[in-house]
């Protein structure tokens, strides 16, 4: 059994019409050429700090990584998709009570990036006004 095989069956039980070219996407992912790393949020219950802040917490740490790592001329990218919500998966990387963030990948890229349509920053953006007295 190679180290490719979990990722294999994870993505063959998932989706059973994998073919085998989804299965190959699955394993490229696992051993991407740079480097890949998987942030885990590891709240503590009960905790002086309540878990919302313990999450946002492994937010704020991801977005720093990825921050850090443009700074030093890298190219990050941090991903979800059902890897991170896979219980197998979450398995592998995670303890009791813990789970997967994301997936970061940081390396060079190697062709021009291309970014994705973004909505106008008005269409966004909320004034606040106090509510009436």
């Amino acid at each position: 059994m190679t180290s490719a095989t979990p990722w294999r069956h994870c993505c063959s039980r998932r989706l059973p019409e994998a073919t085998d070219l989804h299965r190959e996407k699955e394993v490229n992912f696992a051993h991407y050429p740079g480097q890949l790393i998987v942030l885990v949020s590891a709240p503590v219950p009960d905790h002086k700090i309540p878990v919302w802040e313990q999450q946002l917490s492994c937010g704020a740490a991801g977005m720093n990584l990825a921050l850090a790592a443009h700074a030093l001329g890298y190219v990050p990218g941090w991903v979800t998709g059902w890897r991170a919500y896979s219980e197998q998966v979450r398995r592998a990387f995670c303890g009791p009570g813990e789970r997967i963030a994301g997936f970061v990948f940081i390396g060079h890229a190697s062709r021009e990036l291309e970014d994705r349509a973004r909505p106008e920053l008005q269409d966004v953006v909320r004034h606040w006004q106090p509510p009436a007295a």
